[in-house]
């Protein structure tokens, strides 16, 4: 698709009946809205009444394009549940600051969920956890594992309350020194993180 100068064009295609014309829309808006996001965000009504008609086939992509748009007017929470609703479209691989501050938050509500559940009493632990948030933080894991980057898998996992992920973690480092320092590294960041005693204590 050649450069364009404007979104006005693409925008009008989200009036069409046309599934694939809303879907090449959507996809050319989702490359160019961190430049034209002003003048999509008049029209974000029409991208979110697509993302919440069931019988769209690209709802995932409508909630893509949403996000972005809420990101770049400062509406965090926003951008964040419309990136949970884009699914694996949302890439966490991508390394962009829009992907980077939207896991950040991601992580951090999925934190203070999981000290709740782990560490709560009675009601307080009854605490639910979007799906979808836990979807994005396994993704996270399984980045840093595959990249070999088991310090940050391994506070992850420990700020999350998840001794499943810390132990896959150590066990993917290589035996040896390698996982000698891992262990060392989970052991510090277990005594600086975890005050609750009988989280230390549970067994893996």
């Amino acid at each position: 698709m050649p450069a364009v100068s404007s979104a006005a064009g693409l925008l009008s295609l989200l009036d069409e009946p046309n599934d694939d014309l809303k879907q090449y829309a959507l996809s050319h808006l989702s490359k160019v809205v961190h430049d034209y996001w002003f003048q999509i965000s008049g029209s974000i009504g029409s991208v979110e009444a697509l993302y919440e008609d069931d019988d769209f086939p690209h709802r995932e992509l409508a909630a893509l394009v949403a996000s972005k748009v809420f990101y770049h007017l400062g509406e965090l929470d926003d951008a964040l549940n419309y990136a949970l609703g884009a699914g694996t479209l949302f890439d966490v691989e991508e390394g962009s600051e829009y992907v980077t501050t939207l896991v950040a938050r991601c992580l951090d509500q999925f934190f203070a969920k999981r000290v709740k559940q782990a560490e709560g009493r009675g009601e307080e632990a009854e605490v639910a956890i979007d799906p979808r948030l836990t979807a994005i933080v396994e993704r996270m894991l399984d980045k840093c594992l595959a990249a070999g980057q088991y310090e940050q898998a391994i506070g992850v996992a420990l700020e999350g309350r998840r001794l499943d992920a810390l132990e896959g973690a150590i066990m993917r480092a290589a035996a040896g020194e390698e996982r000698t320092r891992v262990l060392k590294y989970a052991l510090r960041v277990c005594q600086t993180l975890i005050v609750s005693r009988e989280f230390r204590q549970q067994p893996t």
